[in-house]
């Protein structure tokens, strides 16, 4: 989903509901079964406050023209699917912080040395003086990057305090 939301968002400059709405619907179908299944009520409780601070956080970025809608509904996806896995309230901090910090990098770097080694990342991500675009970069990039890191925490037991 992550590789279609990419190439699509690359491509098109857009992210479509056919490739994020599909893993959220089913993200959120799981884990309101298995806290269902096993009783833990108070657990959905904080994964819909996790959720809903990502809701805000995403809010936020759009409307600092940030990222646009398309990667708030990825952003959403892997908030679901990371808060499954990981405590929901670690997940989200740890989610959002990442891709803050790699925002901040590929915002920052480039600047720092326009001129040699960023050429090409300018030129293929960057937007290029365009005022039809919302966003300076495709957002599917950034919370990609944050997501891989987030899923290596995850595999080398980096879980918080679940």
């Amino acid at each position: 989903m992550m590789a279609c939301s990419i190439v699509t968002d690359l491509q098109e400059r857009r992210i479509p509901n056919l490739i994020t709405l599909p893993p959220m619907a089913a993200g959120l179908w799981i884990v309101v079964m298995m806290a269902s299944f096993q009783h833990h009520f108070e657990y959905l409780a904080m994964y819909a406050a996790a959720f809903l601070v990502a809701v805000g956080f995403c809010f936020l970025m759009e409307k600092g023209k940030v990222w646009s809608a398309g990667d708030s509904k990825l952003f959403l996806v892997a908030i679901v699917w990371i808060n499954g896995v990981v405590f929901p309230p670690w997940g989200t901090t740890l989610l959002i912080g990442s891709t803050l910090l790699i925002h901040a990098g590929m915002t920052l770097l480039p600047r720092i040395n326009e001129r040699t080694l960023f050429r090409f990342w300018q030129t293929a991500f960057f937007q290029q003086g365009s005022s039809t675009r919302k966003c300076q970069y495709p957002g599917s990039l950034c919370i990609a990057a944050a997501s891989l890191f987030m899923f290596v925490m995850v595999l080398m037991g980096v879980e918080g305090g679940g």
